[in-house]
């Protein structure tokens, strides 16, 4: 069950990663936040930032732990596939892929 405190930080962790505001998603990894949560739309810290094409914020999350087979009975394959049809995201895993992080 989670506190008070520590749904704070989860809530305000997916609006940074959300709006790519990658200082405050560093401060709140540091508070505690969590890779391995699900937001109200059943979508991982990872998802939302591929959502919306984030790229620094993907290297970020990846270099921190979070993982891309990550899911729930909620979050199959294909919807991790809508994420990903995002603008410039699968050039990213492509790179991260070059540069080793997965």
């Amino acid at each position: 069950m989670q506190t008070n405190q520590s749904s704070l930080i989860q809530s305000n962790f997916f609006e940074a990663i959300k709006i790519n505001d990658i200082k405050a998603v560093e401060d709140l990894l540091k508070k505690g936040a969590s890779l391995y949560v699900y937001n109200e739309e059943n979508l991982t810290p990872l998802m939302v930032a591929a959502k919306h094409g984030h790229q620094e914020v993907i290297k970020l999350l990846v270099s921190k732990g979070a993982s891309l087979y990550q899911r729930s009975g909620r979050i199959n394959e294909e919807h991790w596939g809508n994420c990903l049809t995002a603008e410039g995201v699968a050039h990213v895993f492509n790179q991260l892929k070059a540069e080793e992080m997965l």
